[in-house]
Order: structure tokens, then C-alpha cells, then sequence
């Protein structure tokens, strides 16, 4: 997000000297960019005053934030205090499935029309207002955002050459070649190497992967390069920002590589800035974050899940897992509170554990259209969930203890 607003002041500032906008436009524009950047954290504590329709919708946390953003925005300052009164407007801003579409145009607006007809402006002010009171959409708004700055009016991401997320088989199959390695650049405790496992099996490739930081991951993955050169494989690299002073032969080897069609590099990294340059600048990047809010990891995991063959209560089981694993990956964003250490939890551990419930479930049924709920085996299906899939990267008998009431709470015949 942060790489996105840094590209767009970019952009913006060679397009000031160029549009017929006044000073005073640009210089809002500006003021907004440079709180977006801020950290948005700091500021008046001053409780904001919500109408009784909006009290349940908004909880305790937007509140703060609602007051750090009236004490930095004279414009939000205006919008946020008809929350108090005008709250129909905000109740069906609140509840739309596609917020960004809809954020009232007297919020964006409340400092007068000067920048009615700066799209850009409008798009950044539509993405404050949603991250401040719809956290889970803000990647859709971040998309707006960056249509508006990049593209002209009225087209999407896709038509002016973004994405906002990349389809990684696409991107093997046409938008690199041999020599172009693929960069999977994620933040720390998001491993995106899974995706590259995924996809491997579905397309029944062979991948040699290599976890570097050690002398022994370098030799190795020098010898996989080698052989996945000769035979048209696929080679996985994880964790190189941990080797970045190796990466600069990397580079050197690529430019003189000589591969078949088949053959594709792929390097797995945190975003770190020991990582050369001159190398993501030859790669094809992407860059994975995990969704922000329940309500985000919730729609991202059940999107997520294949079409069911089994019982009819399969689903519901489906459902909670899915539930489970957007609490546990939430919690993460409050560490140390929600849990004692940032786990590396991904998606990779939904994609097991949804293999295991549908596993028991299945033969528990066997072959039937529905199982009685006391007949699945929970016992089976808490323990591993518990014990194995997320509970094998706890290693704090605290953090366990809240894993497993999640757990047991949830994985019931009563749920």
C-alpha cells in the first residue's frame, strides 16, 4: 500500500505541472497524500458522537480512528460529525457489499467543489473514508485509487495494464520467459511459496525447492538451477532476501542462461531492501499481503474452496474452517496481543486443514448425502486442527490454550 502511494505521488507531481487545476486543488491533494502516508495512529483521542443506527456497525477501534482522522483532515472533520445525526446515509454506506461505490459525495466534498471534477482526489478521499470505516474493502478502494492516477477516467485497473490481484498460471504461461525469474515478494510471516506448490500440482510440474540462508542453500540451489535448466523444470527458491549477497550472481547467471520453454525460476522474499534492485527490475514481481479484516479473509477463503462431492453438512463444516482461519490470521495484526509472536500462518494451512475436515467427513459418510452430526468425527478433526495444521507453529502454551477453545468451541455437533 505504501508502494502504491509513493508511485502515485510520483505520478501526481509530474502531472501538476501539466493539468489546469488551481493551487489550492493540488495542494489538498497533497495534504491527503501525506496523511495516508503518516502513521495514523497518533493524534486527538477525542470520542466522536455516532447516531443509535450506527453504533453497532462501527466498533470501538474506527471510533479512534475517526478521531485521529477529524483531528489531521478538516474535511473528514466535517463528514465525521454527521455521523450523530445523518445516519441513514452511512447505515447504507456501511452495509453495501461494495462500499467504495457508494461513499457519499458530500463526505468527499464536505470542504467545498474544488476538487469535484480531480478524479484522482476524489478516488483518494473515497479510499480514506473506506479505510477508515470498511477496513475489509480497502484493497478495492486502493484499486480505484490507483485506476484514477494511472489510467483516465472510467476505466478499471485491468484497462490501464494493473491488476490488483495477479493470476500466477497466466503470468507463468505468457508474461515471462526462461531467463525472466518470478518474484513473489510478500510481508513477514506471508509465505506465498504455497501458491507456487499449488500450482505445480495442478499443472503436474516438476519443482525443486531450495530454502535458502545456509552455504548448503546456496550449493543447492545452484545444482537445481543447473538441472531444472537441462530438463525444462520448474525451481523454487525460498526466503532469498536471506542470501542477498548471493543474488547478485544470481543476476549474472540469468543473463547467460540457456533454457527450455518450460524451464521457470521462482523466488520467494520479504520485502527487504538487501534485495538488488537490478534484479526485481528483470523480474516479474508480485507482491502478496494478507487481506485486512475478518470480513476480507472470510470472502478470500471461501473463494478459495472447490466445489463440494460430499455430504450435505459438509459446507457448514467448510464454513467454519473458513471462519477459524480468518480469526487466526486476523490476530496476527495484534501481536502481541492476539497472539504472543507473529506464527507464520498462510493459506497454505487452510488448504490442509480444508483436505483433512473434507478427508473425515467423507469417509465418516460413507457415500451417504447426509451424516448426523454426532456421527463426524470431532475428536479427530479438533486434534489435528489443534495439534498438527495450526496448532504445529505454536510453540506458546498460551497461545495453544486460546487455539484450542477456538477450536473446541466451534468443531461441535451444537455448532
Amino acid at each position: 500500500m505504501a508502494l502504491l502511494v509513493q508511485l502515485a505521488q510520483i505520478k501526481l507531481r509530474g502531472d501538476e505541472e501539466e493539468d489546469e487545476f488551481s493551487q489550492e486543488a493540488w495542494a489538498r491533494l497533497n495534504a491527503d497524500l501525506d496523511f495516508v502516508m503518516r502513521d495514523a495512529s497518533a493524534g486527538s483521542t477525542e470520542a466522536v458522537e455516532l447516531s443509535p443506527e450506527l453504533e453497532t456497525l462501527i466498533g470501538a477501534e474506527a471510533r479512534e480512528g475517526l478521531a485521529v482522522h477529524a483531528h489531521a483532515l478538516g474535511w473528514c472533520r466535517s463528514w465525521i460529525k454527521t455521523l450523530s445525526s445523518d445516519g441513514a446515509e452511512w447505515v447504507a454506506f456501511m452495509q453495501n457489499a461494495e462500499p467504495e461505490r457508494s461513499v457519499p459525495r458530500s463526505a468527499v466534498l464536505a470542504d467545498g467543489s474544488e476538487l469535484a471534477q480531480m478524479a484522482a482526489a476524489l478516488a483518494l478521499r473515497e479510499f480514506i473514508v473506506v479505510r477508515a470505516l470498511r477496513p475489509d474493502r480497502v484493497l478495492a478502494a486502493a484499486a480505484r485509487f490507483a485506476a484514477a492516477v494511472f489510467g483516465s477516467a472510467g476505466q478499471t485497473l485491468e484497462q490501464c495494464g494493473m491488476v490488483a490481484e495477479a493470476n500466477l498460471a497466466r503470468v507463468v504461461s505468457e508474461e515471462t520467459t526462461p531467463a525472466m525469474p518470478i518474484a513473489l515478494c510478500s510481508v513477514p510471516g506471508h509465505d506465498a511459496a504455497y501458491r507456487v506448490d499449488a500450482l505445480a500440482r495442478e499443472q503436474q510440474r516438476t519443482v525443486h525447492a531450495v530454502a535458502m540462508g545456509s552455504i548448503e542453500g546456496l550449493a543447492l540451489a545452484d545444482q537445481a538451477i543447473a538441472l531444472a535448466a537441462k530438463t525444462g523444470s520448474w525451481v523454487l527458491l525460498k526466503n532469498v532476501h536471506l542470501a542477498a549477497s548471493w543474488l547478485g550472481q544470481l543476476e549474472k547467471r540469468l543473463q547467460t542462461l540457456r533454457a527450455p520453454d518450460g524451464f521457470r525460476l521462482f523466488l520467494t522474499m520479504e520485502i527487504n531492501p538487501a534485495v538488488p534492485p537490478s534484479l526485481l527490475r528483470r523480474a516479474r514481481t508480485l507482491v502478496f499481503e494478507p487481506a485486512p479484516g475478518i470480513r476480507a479473509n472470510m470472502l478470500e477463503s471461501l473463494t478459495s474452496i472447490p466445489a463440494s462431492t460430499g455430504p450435505a453438512e459438509l459446507p457448514r463444516l467448510r464454513f467454519m474452517l473458513a471462519w477459524l482461519h480468518s480469526v487466526v490470521i486476523e490476530r496476527l495484526r495484534y501481536a502481541p496481543l492476539g497472539w504472543t509472536t507473529p506464527y507464520e500462518f498462510s493459506d497454505a494451512d487452510f488448504a490442509c486443514a480444508l483436505a483433512t475436515v473434507d478427508c473425515w467427513v467423507v469417509r465418516a459418510a460413507h457415500g451417504r448425502a447426509n451424516i448426523d452430526p454426532a456421527r463426524i468425527p470431532w475428536t479427530a478433526i479438533r486434534t489435528l486442527l489443534s495439534e498438527c495444521i495450526y496448532g504445529g507453529r505454536i510453540d506458546s502454551d498460551f497461545d495453544h490454550r486460546v487455539l484450542r477453545v477456538f477450536i473446541d468451541r466451534w468443531f461441535c455437533a451444537d455448532a
